[in-house]
């Protein structure tokens, strides 16, 4: 590579590439959302390690090239800058690793000290003496608690760090001759880890795992014989499975490793790992075609031109990864180095930070700005993660949800909340505390709700169907439904008849109303389907329901059903949506039905029924509900914005923000009796390891 200017103590502005403009059809997992790079100003150093904290600033720790002086950046709002280190800080350190980075503190672990940067200030803590080749990998599991990996005369050094103290933490006498060994990896949770590495002697991968009793030997599968040094770990959807990367990965638990399906182009080489959701994963490398996503199962590579679409002719950019972060589905970071070379074999190069940003969409956004917020700007309404949301004929809005969660999980404590005209939002009692999936306004002005509550075994539920009459009153469905069940959705006809639909076990449920009385509706050829998600009734009285199914042939695909009381009968939509290479990877979640026109919409795909065969558009968007109003074109929801019908061109994808924030998570769509269309959803930060939950319900005439 050529010489490259030095790093300046200055703000570094990201500078976006040219998004592609190609509609969303066919694409593979790597085709969707939009990169920006950070490709100037950074050089001579080396970048190690990237991590988003809870608020959403991005840190990058590495060294200057040729020296081992570690630097810190902090990025926000897409700007970087270098962040001071004490002046009396020792200069001939490199910082290897973050450990954590949370609202209260980062922790960082440099070759010979480990630091933590707080309100400003610094504290540094001295490794152990034993420690004599330099810190490789750091944990932390909790503000000051996790582990801490470094090179000793004889192998290995791992030490447990509580609160400033460290301990020694040897291997086991059945780990074979642990002076060969070499670790570059640990992950930590509070009751276990993992440790990974090379054996020195013969490059085979070594897998280390931590219990009560200290540090033993994981067995790798019989034909890991080539994965070589193993350079990263990525817990899986949260655990406690993970994911190993070496020449090839490994995935699975300590008991049941085996080599992962993944399909490798010639010239690449597997560095980082990272899972930001279940069925949802990246890994980078080396390589021109140097990043791979996969999704629902189906692995796609990111096209080379997506991270360096303004390259001269003839000139091609090879990358090396070093590190990744996805605290999000929808959001990503990874650092690394890239080299641009000629016919000639004349490279120049240097370091870069690159952002994924999936709600940056292939498709152009349309900036819209008639939303706005009910009438009384001033009432922000309830904290709640939004589920359902429905508005009555006397213009009264309901809106059920979770409020209160803990820092990391998702549940907290279900409400259901009620806005009359020209009132403040006040809170609703549930009978039983039942958590709502749904709310629906039937024509003769009934308010239905349906839900689940927690049933008497582990993991188990009771559905739970509420009427509003006097008071909310519950429905009582037959005890020969499941011992485990829940229900997601309800609908109702003018004569009255309702129905509601969920699971029961692993099996889909679909229920029906009449004569007062709740009973199961039987469903036919519901092989490989797990779960109801929606329901609708068109003009003609006929009912249709969505959700997912595990074909024969793997992956997920949409399922649809429809019929009467009598029964309903599946639907064939197989192969209508998105596929990932030979899988399905595609959901149903929405449906809605209008005469004869039925919308079905999830993740990856959208289907048009117009009185006849489905039509569907396929889409790396995920779609979460779909409206049809009795005049106009359908309304189809997104987590960031919605579609409308554009003539016979397909549809066109509109943008819509919280107004008072720029950002959000839009959830459910209502349409109400005079015509205007609601959108509810949330937005959430985290403050002291508190979730706040900041309510957002926008309006369109």
């Amino acid at each position: 590579m050529g010489a490259m200017p030095g790093l300046p103590a200055t703000r570094h502005s990201i500078h976006p590439v040219a998004l592609l403009t190609a509609v969303l059809l066919g694409c593979s997992p790597g085709d969707d959302g939009a990169w920006t790079v950070l490709d100037e100003g950074l050089d001579p150093a080396e970048l190690r390690v990237v991590r988003v904290d809870d608020e959403g600033t991005v840190w990058a720790v590495g060294y200057h090239g040729g020296r081992l002086d570690g630097f810190l950046l902090r990025g926000r709002d897409g700007v970087f800058e270098e962040v001071p280190l004490p002046a009396d800080l020792l200069r001939d350190h490199a910082l290897v690793d973050i450990c954590r980075a949370d609202a209260s503190a980062l922790w960082l672990a440099g070759t010979a000290h480990l630091f933590r940067l707080a309100d400003d200030r610094w504290q540094v803590f001295d490794v152990p003496e034993d420690v004599v080749d330099g810190v490789t990998a750091c944990a932390f599991t909790t503000d000051g608690h996790g582990l801490l990996v470094g090179q000793g005369w004889d192998g290995p050094r791992i030490h447990a760090f509580d609160d400033g103290t460290f301990t020694d933490e040897p291997l086991a006498d059945s780990v074979e001759d642990p002076g060969d060994i070499s670790l570059a990896r640990v992950l930590a949770r509070a009751d276990f880890g993992y440790a990974a590495g090379v054996r020195r002697s013969d490059q085979r991968a070594v897998l280390l795992l931590r219990r009560a009793d200290g540090w033993s030997s994981v067995a790798l599968p019989a034909d890991a014989g080539e994965i070589g040094p193993l350079r990263d770990l990525a817990w899986h959807a949260g655990g406690p499975e993970i994911w190993a990367v070496g020449d090839r990965a490994l995935k699975g638990d300590a008991g049941s490793l085996e080599v992962a399906d993944f399909p490798y182009s010639d010239g690449f080489t597997p560095r980082v790992v990272a899972f930001p959701g279940q069925r949802e994963g990246w890994i980078a490398g080396f390589g021109e075609t140097a990043v791979y996503h996969e999704r629902f199962g189906g692995w796609g590579d990111v096209p080379a031109d997506r991270l360096a679409p303004d390259l001269a002719e003839g000139i091609t950019r090879a990358w090396l990864i070093d590190d990744a972060d996805f605290p999000r589905r929808t959001d990503g970071w990874l650092v690394g180095e890239f080299a641009d070379c000629d016919g000639d074999g004349e490279c120049e190069g240097g370091q870069a930070i690159l952002h994924y940003d999936r709600n940056a969409s292939t498709i152009p956004w349309v900036a819209e700005g008639d939303w706005s917020r009910p009438a009384d700007e001033g009432d922000a309404g309830p904290g709640v993660a939004v589920e359902a949301v429905a508005v009555d004929g006397d213009g009264v809005y309901w809106l059920a949800g979770d409020a209160n969660p803990a820092a990391g999980d998702p549940w907290g404590e279900p409400q259901l909340w009620r806005r009359a005209p020209g009132e403040a939002w006040a809170r609703e009692p549930l009978p039983g505390g039942a958590g709502l999936a749904d709310l629906h306004v039937g024509e003769d002005g009934t308010l239905w709700a349906v839900g689940s509550r927690p049933g008497e075994g582990e993991d188990q539920s009771n559905g739970v169907v509420l009427r509003l009459g006097a008071g909310w009153e519950e429905e009582l469905v037959d005890d020969f439904v499941a011992s485990d069940w829940e229900l997601n959705a309800v609908t109702s006809a003018a004569d009255g008849t309702a129905w509601a639909v969920g699971r029961r076990n692993a099996f889909p449920l679909a229920l029906v109303r009449d004569d007062g009385v709740w009973r199961i509706v039987d469903l036919d050829d519901f092989e490989g389907s797990t779960s109801l998600a929606d329901v609708a009734l068109d003009a003609a009285g006929t009912v249709w329901v969505v959700g997912d199914a595990i074909p024969g042939s793997g992956g997920t695909e949409g399922f649809m059903a429809a019929g009467s009381p009598g029964g309903l009968v599946r639907v064939d939509v197989a192969g209508l949506g998105r596929q990932c290479g030979a899988s399905p990877c595609w959901t149903l979640t929405a449906v809605a039905a209008r005469g004869s026109r039925v919308v079905a919409v999830g993740e990856g795909a959208l289907l048009d029924i117009g009185g006849g065969a489905p039509a569907s558009t396929d889409t790396n968007m995920t779609l979460r509900d779909v409206a049809l109003p009795d005049d106009g074109p359908p309304w189809v929801l997104a987590e960031n914005g919605w579609w409308e019908p554009d003539g016979d061109d397909g549809w066109t994808v509109h943008r819509h923000w919280d107004p008072q924030s720029g950002e959000g998570i839009s959830r459910r769509l209502a349409v109400a009796d005079e015509g205007f269309t609601v959108i509810a959803g949330h937005r959430q930060r985290v403050e002291d390891g508190a979730v706040q939950i900041l309510h957002a319900v926008l309006v369109a005439p």
